[in-house]
């Protein structure tokens, strides 16, 4: 970039060789510039991985916010310069993690309430609750609601079971993109 006097070259724009410059006010200082060049793409091979990723992501995005309640959920939590859209792109690479089940204190008996953390970007759609015996039967199966915080789920028992010998508590949480967690937890 090289200064001007004032006047020198007043209106200056053109060619110099094949390389083409314009006069311009930067600063309360005129300059000339070189005119900027357009660059081309000269990829013939794929794209990685990542870009492809990303591609689905936007097309995701796109399909899921034109639901208004999707889209309220992810306005909710948009904040700063984000919009619904960045959100869901970055939720879309980051599924959610099932961070913490409070068994203690369960002994099969009905009415008990187990605890779940869920750690999200946006709380999660869905979370599934089973509890499966040693042998690969499922005895009791249902959905966790909502508790107070938006992390965490809250499911109630609702039969007694009386032998708990090598049985698991299995969690799955399902976020908006579709993306699952599950975790399996000795009872």
């Amino acid at each position: 970039m090289r200064k001007t006097k004032p006047d020198a070259f007043s209106g200056f724009t053109g060619k110099i060789g094949k390389t083409g410059f314009y006069k311009r006010v930067l600063n309360g200082v005129e300059v000339i510039q070189q005119c900027p060049t357009r660059k081309t793409n000269k990829r013939n091979k794929p794209l990685p991985a990542q870009n492809l990723r990303f591609r689905k992501a936007v097309r995701a995005a796109a399909l899921a916010l034109a639901d208004p309640e999707i889209r309220a959920v992810y306005t909710r939590v948009a904040t700063g310069t984000c919009s619904a859209n960045s959100m869901y792109i970055k939720d879309y690479f980051h599924p959610a993690v099932i961070s913490g089940v409070d068994v203690s204190g369960y002994e099969g008996q009905r009415g008990f309430r187990f605890r779940i953390t869920v750690e999200n970007i946006v709380p999660v759609r869905t979370v599934t609750v089973s509890i499966v015996s040693g042998t690969g039967r499922i005895l009791e199966s249902g959905t966790a609601g909502p508790a107070k915080l938006d992390d965490e789920w809250v499911y109630e028992t609702e039969s007694f079971i009386s032998d708990l010998n090598g049985a698991m508590l299995q969690v799955t949480a399902v976020d908006y993109p579709g993306h699952s967690a599950t975790r399996s937890i000795p009872l």
